[in-house]
């Protein structure tokens, strides 16, 4: 009765005044435009109405009690109607909870409604829907945020046939952790889906709710706390350090794999060396038996460096891994996989310097007859310098020297049988072989490893999209 009064009195007050605010709670409101420009409202309080005639150059505001515009004219017969929904507030047709919890998360009320959602009809149906949706704790950062949002939408509180609609402000809070999915989510996920989402900064529901469940990350992804580590879209998990694209028995046969090169190395590198040892004092004086001993040593600390992994007391995933799990990134850190790193990479780069330097020597010498070793320190040190410069470079170099020493020994041994003795020339074809063989596997070698690089870098793109997928579906919530 008190508010039909108030009604009557400020339909008194829009005869004599050019613009008016009325504020009113949960009452139906029906706006017509007659004939003659003129504008009427029609409330409705239970079983009673009052209709107010507006003239058409009277200007006036209805808001609601959140003190948000519902109605508006400018005058002239110019009528704005906002929906509702603008207001935070939604007409519904109220029915009680068929389950007190939403996501294991008891509800402080007891009537809901399926208004807001269209992919159900029913709370059957919903509960569904939010089963579903629980694949979602696979993304940490993300289920933190939606839960409170998924409850605001699927099983909303509603009282007096009114609900309260989710705010595009929390929607949006979505936008950032749950991004791997957005394709995957619902029309209602949809932020600027006006009629589900409110436009205005609406207090959600679901904000004060308590929820115990917490996310966890799905292989092949592990939890992580460190940023670098976060696979794209799902922060709070970064990818395991096994490599996804392998199974396991492939992981161990490369393992295995690097065990028997590694030692197979090692024993004919210290064959080598004792070879050296036994004839040293008749060939030290030569620098060509030097250069081999530095590169016997250098490829020695390599095949250190690969079966470190394999001592006694180290852990591989200590030199491979981070310590939550996941891949190695590049940081500031000085530890197993630093030490490694170190050993293979300068030994790898050092031995093929000393190598590119004995090749110039065998050939300057067979060319020239002569060593002048003073112009073979000049040499190295442009070497070094230009290999730092670009490691890749290194490779064709080596060929071009190993390509020009070959030719020369072909020379040399095709121009001079004649006159070089059994005993040499017996030594020549031999060192010729030893060379061609040599060369025959470095190029195998090499260009083994351009395919592997080629192919890699062919493929790499089908990879990631489609480890991407396999990581999406098995969230389980796609449509």
């Amino acid at each position: 009765m008190v508010t039909l009064i108030h009604i009557v009195q400020w339909t008194s007050l829009f005869g004599f005044i050019s613009s008016a605010s009325i504020k009113l709670n949960n009452k139906t409101v029906h706006v017509d435009n007659l004939e003659d420009d003129t504008s009427r409202l029609t409330f409705e309080n239970n079983n009673s109405s009052v209709v107010i005639e507006i003239p058409k150059d009277s200007k006036f505001i209805l808001k609601d009690g959140s003190d948000h515009i519902i109605f508006s004219s400018k005058g002239k017969g110019s009528f704005t109607r906002n929906e509702a929904v603008h207001n935070c507030k939604k007409s519904a047709m109220c029915e009680p909870l068929i389950s007190p919890t939403c996501l294991g998360t008891k509800l402080p009320y007891g009537f809901t409604t399926t208004s807001l959602v269209s992919d159900v009809s029913d709370q059957q149906e919903v509960q569904e829907r939010l089963k579903r949706w629980q694949g979602l704790k696979y993304i940490p950062k993300c289920w933190a945020v939606i839960q409170s949002f998924l409850c605001a939408l699927y099983m909303p509180k509603c009282e007096d046939n009114v609900v309260s609609v989710p705010s595009q402000e929390v929607c949006k809070l979505l936008s950032g952790p749950c991004r791997i999915v957005a394709q995957e989510l619902s029309p209602e996920f949809n932020c600027q889906n006006g009629t589900k989402i409110s436009s205005h900064s609406c207090k959600n529901e679901g904000r004060d709710l308590k929820f115990n469940s917490t996310g966890q990350c799905k292989p092949p992804l592990v939890s992580t706390e460190v940023v670098a580590s976060f696979y794209p879209g799902v922060e709070g998990c970064g990818l395991q350090c096994s490599d996804p694209l392998y199974s396991k028995e492939e992981h161990e046969s490369m393992q295995n794999t690097i065990f028997v090169l590694a030692i197979t190395c090692a024993l004919f590198i210290v064959l080598s060396v004792l070879t050296l040892a036994i004839n040293w004092e008749a060939t030290s004086m030569y620098f060509t038996s030097q250069v081999i001993l530095y590169i016997n040593i250098c490829f020695f600390n390599t095949c250190i460096g690969w079966l470190l992994q394999f001592t006694p007391g180290i852990d591989k995933e200590d030199i491979v891994c981070q310590r939550d799990g996941t891949l190695r990134v590049p940081g500031p850190r000085f530890d197993l996989c630093t030490v490694t790193f170190v050993i293979i990479y300068w030994s790898v780069i050092s031995g093929l310097v000393w190598f590119i330097i004995l090749t110039y020597i065998l050939h300057i010498t067979l060319q020239e007859k002569t060593g002048e070793y003073m112009e073979t320190e000049r040499f190295k040190d442009d070497v070094l310098i230009e290999e730092y410069e670009c490691y890749l470079g290194l490779f064709n170099l080596m060929h071009n020297i190993l390509s020009s020493g070959l030719l020369t020994l072909m020379t040399l041994k095709s121009s001079s049988e004649e006159v070089m003795s059994p005993e040499v020339s017996l030594k020549v074809k031999s060192v010729y072989r030893r060379t061609l063989l040599f060369t025959i596997l470095v190029t195998g070698l090499s260009l083994m490893s351009y395919h592997y690089l080629f192919y890699e870098l062919s493929h790499s793109d089908l990879w990631k999209t489609s480890l991407r997928e396999l990581i999406v579906c098995g969230f389980g919530v796609g449509q």
